[in-house]
């Protein structure tokens, strides 16, 4: 079953308005340096963990935790 995107449809100046917003936020990560993209990443990661997830010994990944 698909599912539309989106009940109201974006107005061609909305959709503009919203690809501005994403090529803008896209380009400022891009300018980050990797040891902020890497801390970010590192607090993301300890995020999740205190909502609930675990890292899974066998591949790496976080999954929701059994508890």
């Amino acid at each position: 079953m698909n599912k539309p995107a989106s009940l109201n449809p974006l107005s061609p100046e909305e959709r503009a308005a919203w690809r501005r917003h994403n090529l803008q936020t896209l380009a400022e990560s891009a300018a980050l340096p990797f040891e902020e993209k890497l801390a970010i990443l590192e607090d993301l990661e300890e995020l999740t963990i205190a909502v609930g997830f675990e890292r899974d010994p066998s591949t790496g990944r976080l999954r929701k935790s059994n508890l």
